[in-house]
């Protein structure tokens, strides 16, 4: 359309895109009827008017569809350009881009309509407008998102992949987590209203970071991390506060320093709650927690620089998975799951005690250790070349329960070139799964070293003399004419000179390759002749 005017959808329409482009003095105006939807295949681009006008695409009551969706910068406000939304949904399976200033720039759903975004909603809070409504926003793309930081009114998250939000945002009707997760930050968070509710939370959806929510009824925090959901609960609140909760899977702040009744604490996983009004705190645990006997189960607080006893409420569940509520609190720092009675009647297992990689001759060599174990299946181990994307490269069984530690290794033979990151997937019998730091190891190209051999030729001793610039276990290979492999051995590699002598007594007259290896690429060769 690039000559102003309207249209109207007025029964079921198809097409490849759509341009709204004005050269006149008119405005444009797209308009869905009730019932009616648009499918654009391809993108839909709302352009900025030659002169003072609006540009605005009308979903009203009925629906639309496109790959994407863009608005200009107008570098006017009295050429707006507006995406305005009723009842209906729209479905835009890939970004969402406003480029005009707030006052260019409109995204608005009047009453109880849906927008379902698969891609990216402009992040930048300086550019362009929206507004809620009564209405509903899916983020349902499968792939990671950019989530923008908005006044939502319901707030969905499906499709799966990570959302990561942008800035900060606040949630007046449902929070609903269906499939994906929401990675937030101190500052970067979601603050629910004292009307709001959240629907959904597991395993395969929970916030990754802080959530707050204002108000004076119970609320349970549907938070995770590293692959494990662990809702945490405030009841009982003395006054109206906003409160914050997130969860940690990692070593608790001095695990070790507790006093009272207090036997141990969980070495693997705490919360941080905080709030201006007492409470009772609700924590939950999973099998991989290593809860074995609710009756010396406590839930732990930490007050100045040690662990104290907060009591045991009530508890709910089993072994398996269930929840403890503390006594009432009046001041607020990490919680954890803690005993009373000795490590055999809880566990609590604690971390992974180490995790390496280092380069080998053959590799990259694996290793970790596990102080206790609980329910503990199998390790995979992923490896990633830019930290972000990981791919399975091997499992190893583990041995299921244990108090003891367990050492474990494997080797990567077939390591890419340039920097390796591996990290730990620990995952339980019952599917629980829970992800380790990672660890990084340098396959850059190493600098062809200079090789010299001495005698050569020679008779039934050859010297190798092999200046390197790196250290450890180095292969060494003699090849003959025809490429065969005839002898091998090993030299431990020290930074600078190095020497060694290889006996070749067995070794026919003729013309030879040396070939030294180092994790598993070629450092350097030379030609070696052998005479009788």
């Amino acid at each position: 359309m690039n000559s102003g005017g309207n249209l109207t959808i007025d029964e079921a329409a198809v097409c490849a895109s759509l341009e709204m482009t004005a050269t006149g003095n008119s405005p444009i105006s797209v308009s869905i009827q009730t019932g009616q939807s648009l499918t654009v295949s391809g993108a839909i681009n709302i352009n900025a008017p030659s002169q003072n006008n609006a540009h605005t695409l009308s979903v009203n009551d009925g629906s639309l569809s496109c790959s994407s969706l863009s608005m200009a910068d107008t570098n006017n406000g009295m050429r707006p350009l507006t995406l305005g939304i009723s009842s209906g949904t729209a479905t835009i399976s890939g970004n969402l881009t406003m480029a005009g200033a707030t006052d260019e720039n409109f995204v608005s759903i009047s009453t109880t309509g849906t927008l379902n975004i698969g891609g990216t909603f402009t992040t930048d809070l300086t550019v362009g407008a929206f507004s809620a409504g009564s209405g509903t926003v899916n983020y349902n793309g499968t792939g990671a998102q950019a989530i923008r930081g908005a006044a939502y009114n319901n707030l969905t998250f499906s499709g799966g992949g990570e959302k990561t939000l942008s800035g900060p945002a606040s949630v007046s009707g449902t929070l609903t987590l269906t499939n994906g997760n929401l990675v937030t930050a101190t500052g970067i968070l979601v603050t629910l209203g004292s009307g709001a509710s959240v629907s959904g939370g597991s395993k395969d959806s929970f916030i990754d970071g802080p959530l707050a929510k204002t108000g004076n009824g119970d609320f349970t925090f549907p938070v995770g991390d590293a692959g494990i959901y662990a809702p945490v609960g405030i009841s009982t609140l003395g006054a109206s506060s906003t409160f914050t909760a997130e969860y940690f899977r990692a070593i608790p702040t001095d695990p070790l320093d507790f006093v009272g009744t207090i036997d141990h604490i969980s070495g693997v996983e705490y919360w941080d709650v905080s709030g201006g009004t007492s409470a009772s705190v609700t924590l939950s645990w999973r099998a991989s927690s290593g809860v074995t006997d609710l009756t010396s189960l406590v839930v732990a607080h930490y007050v100045g620089t040690t662990w104290q006893d907060r009591g045991q409420a009530s508890t709910s569940g089993n072994a398996a998975a269930g929840t403890i509520t503390s006594n009432s609190v009046t001041t607020f720092s990490p919680f954890t799951l803690a005993s009373t009675a000795a490590d055999a009647s809880n566990p609590l297992p604690v971390e992974l005690l180490s995790f390496t990689a280092k380069k080998e001759t053959k590799g990259v060599l694996l290793e970790w250790e596990t102080a206790t174990e609980v329910n503990n299946a199998f390790f995979q181990v992923e490896r990633s070349l830019d930290g972000k994307v990981f791919d399975a490269i091997s499992k190893v069984e583990g041995v299921g329960n244990s108090d003891i530690t367990q050492s474990y290794q494997m080797m990567d033979k077939n390591p890419r070139t340039g920097i390796n990151y591996y990290r730990l997937k620990q995952v339980d019998f019952d599917g629980d799964f829970e992800y380790h730091p990672i660890v990084s190891v340098d396959m850059a190209p190493i600098k062809e070293a200079s090789l010299q051999l001495f005698p050569n030729p020679a008779i039934d001793k050859v010297n190798v003399f092999l200046p390197s610039s790196v250290e450890g276990p180095a292969d060494i290979a003699i090849y003959n004419a025809m490429g065969q492999l005839v002898k091998t051995t090993t030299i431990d590699l020290a930074k600078g000179n190095n020497t060694t002598d290889i006996d070749i007594q067995e070794l026919a007259m003729g013309r030879y390759t040396l070939i030294v290896n180092y994790a598993g690429q070629r450092l350097t060769q030379a030609p070696l002749v052998i005479q009788k």
